[in-house]
């Protein structure tokens, strides 16, 4: 078997896993680093002690639970939302920009936007595999946000006039 294999049926195993469980615990057990078995085999006992209050698969779960969405796409987006967005994500593109001296800007987590996409219907989001009509852009002239989506135009490099040199 080649190495390259290995990865490739690693995952695919932990996919066929979790193909039996709920929508909710199967999201659950593919946003986890490891399982709990890999955990074990990985991990000094002394970590395990310490993170035996942390449960991944359960954050992801209570979020499921306390969500209000009525269909399992909302839920699952409202669930990246709260747990997978500001605590992955988010920080990472901080981590990052912070490292290389780079200011970033979220602007689709502007509130009113998550709002709207929100309260769009499910078959709006994804039909299928087939991207939807906000996805491919091609946004309907209703969208507010319509003029927020433009082709990005690149940043210049500062200019040297004003430095001054030494």
């Amino acid at each position: 078997m080649s190495p390259r294999a290995t990865p490739f049926l690693l995952r695919a195993g932990r996919f066929l896993r979790a193909v039996s469980d709920d929508p909710w615990h199967r999201y659950a057990r593919w946003m986890s680093c490891f399982e709990r078995d890999q955990q074990v085999t990985l991990f000094s006992n002394d970590f395990l002690e310490r993170d035996r209050s942390i449960d991944p698969e359960g954050l992801i779960l209570d979020a499921y639970r306390t969500s209000d969405a009525a269909h399992l796409l909302n839920a699952t987006l409202d669930v990246d939302v709260r747990t997978y967005l500001p605590n992955d994500l988010l920080v990472k593109v901080d981590i990052t920009s912070m490292a290389n001296s780079v200011e970033i800007r979220c602007p689709f987590l502007d509130h009113p936007l998550i709002e709207f996409a929100a309260s769009l219907p499910p078959s709006l989001k994804i039909r299928g595999l087939k991207k939807s009509v906000f996805s491919s852009g091609r946004w309907p002239t209703s969208c507010p946000w319509r003029s927020w989506i433009a082709p990005s135009r690149g940043s210049l490099c500062p200019s040297t006039n004003g430095f001054v040199m030494t």
